[in-house]
């Protein structure tokens, strides 16, 4: 069966107000939560072990390109995908079977070992601006 979990912030005001609460599925977290911070696990770890979530900024290919993971709407039969500003969008599937079965253009499945959880959306949007900035095409000269 799926691994179906999710995390999200306490709601701000409250008694443990920005922390992260964790839960699975017809589990309740135990305090109010910040609908904008929810996301889901997307049955994937980094190459640290660590889970990875919508929302979660990661590093793709030994520091290539840094790209939010979020709900896809392609049509390539793959839940999530990571969108990286510089290189597009990843199609990301939680599908572990044989080589030739993964989805199509799924590169998530192929570099696992070398993407890295380094922030998310939320604690640490500043990794997506150094993203962007540092991209060759955003660099102008003086």
């Amino acid at each position: 069966m799926r691994d179906i979990r999710f995390r999200g912030k306490v709601y701000p005001g409250t008694v443990n107000e920005g922390q992260w609460r964790y839960w699975k599925l017809f589990e309740q977290p135990g305090d109010m939560i910040e609908a904008k911070t929810v996301g889901q696990y997307i049955g994937l770890d980094d190459c640290e072990g660590d889970p990875i979530y919508e929302g979660d900024i990661i590093e793709l290919d030994l520091g290539s390109c840094k790209a939010i993971v979020v709900y896809s709407d392609l049509d390539s039969g793959c839940q999530y995908e990571g969108i990286c500003l510089k290189h597009g969008r990843y199609p990301a599937c939680d599908y572990k079977g044989d080589d030739d079965d993964y989805c199509e253009g799924d590169l998530f499945a192929y570099v696992m070992d070398a993407i890295l959880v380094i922030g998310n959306i939320h604690d640490s949007p500043e990794r997506l601006k150094e993203s962007y900035d540092d991209s060759p095409e955003r660099r102008t000269s003086p």
